[in-house]
């Protein structure tokens, strides 16, 4: 029993840090305005859209089956702020859902594409700090309900040092975990084109082909359907931005990590930095993977990396793992 719970809350994660993550992506395609990718913007809002269905209904579902004392006590003391994260996350799949019904295509011009990136932007914020900051401070709570004495207030935990950046953490954490996301199935889209493209090259003496040079061959082999070496360099130039995302959040990550250590009270610091420990363990193995994936992206020059792409997403969730444990030690 004790293993489904722990699948359940690392699936919840898993999906929750993907849901707030996906829309600071598809916010920051929109700005490049024409030269954006919609057809990864639609993908990428869809994607948040299921994910956090799936998130909630997870949560309902472990709440419902581990609410004992303790749950009570945090919903009496957070209350409020839980009725307003419900509320929260019904406007924020509605300005997702209408992304998807409302800019099918490319908006035409500058007005539309701003409204359009206006509404991922207020998606996006709500997600990235509605649910970190409410993941962290429940469980704090949880742990020791005098934090909310009646002199202390929810902001003042989620703004004060020693829980505003974990929260800060876990969301830096959604960005790299998102773009490990879009750049897997961008991995199987290129793939997908490359299969049904036989003028495009396969490989080369080395056994691989850059997404570029797949690009640039393809157009300047005179393809029957020239639209298909533009979608190669189209996705090309949105799996390289999504690089860029998955290593901001690396440096992100290394960066609030530290602060989370440097205001952690003395007694816990030990606790973590003692080798062979629980948690020091856990830590470090959560450290090396995430590292690993972030390092990986860098040298990379394959494009036939299906394979290495799904390996980076097993790599983010044996660390979402290794968080939950850590979590719960």
């Amino acid at each position: 029993m004790e293993f489904y719970f722990f699948a359940l809350t690392w699936f919840h994660v898993a999906t929750g840090l993907i849901f707030c993550g996906l829309p600071v992506l598809a916010f920051g395609e929109v700005l490049r305005l024409k030269r954006s990718d919609w057809n990864f913007v639609q993908e990428t809002v869809q994607h948040s859209i299921a994910f956090g269905v799936a998130t909630m209904a997870i949560g309902v579902l472990i709440g419902g089956a581990k609410w004992d004392r303790s749950f009570e006590v945090t919903w009496d003391l957070l209350r409020s702020r839980w009725v307003f994260a419900f509320i929260e996350f019904g406007f924020s799949v509605a300005l997702l859902l209408s992304i998807v019904h409302l800019f099918v295509q490319p908006p035409k011009t500058k007005v539309k594409a701003w409204v359009a990136g206006s509404i991922l932007l207020v998606a996006a914020t709500n997600l990235i700090y509605h649910f970190p900051s409410l993941m962290v401070i429940s469980r704090a709570v949880r742990m020791e309900p005098e934090l909310l004495s009646p002199g202390n207030h929810a902001r003042d935990l989620i703004f004060g040092a020693p829980y505003f950046w974990r929260w800060i953490h876990i969301a830096v954490a959604s960005i790299m975990f998102s773009s490990v996301w879009a750049r897997c199935g961008l991995a199987m889209e290129i793939a997908s084109l490359l299969r049904s493209s036989p003028e495009v090259p396969t490989g080369n003496p080395q056994g691989s082909i850059s997404l570029k040079s797949a690009a640039v061959v393809s157009a300047q082999q005179a393809m029957p359907n020239d639209s298909v070496a533009a979608k190669f360099a189209a996705l090309d130039q949105v799996d390289r931005r999504m690089r860029v995302w998955l290593l901001s959040g690396l440096v992100g990550l290394w960066t609030t990590g530290l602060l989370v250590l440097l205001n952690l009270p003395i007694v816990q610091l030990n606790r973590i930095a003692q080798l062979g420990g629980g948690k020091s363990n856990l830590l470090m193995i959560g450290v090396v993977l995430a590292t690993w994936v972030g390092l990986r992206s860098l040298m990379e020059s394959n494009g036939r990396q299906v394979l290495w792409r799904l390996l980076d997403l097993f790599l983010m969730l044996a660390t979402v793992a290794m968080m939950v444990l850590n979590a719960n030690a």
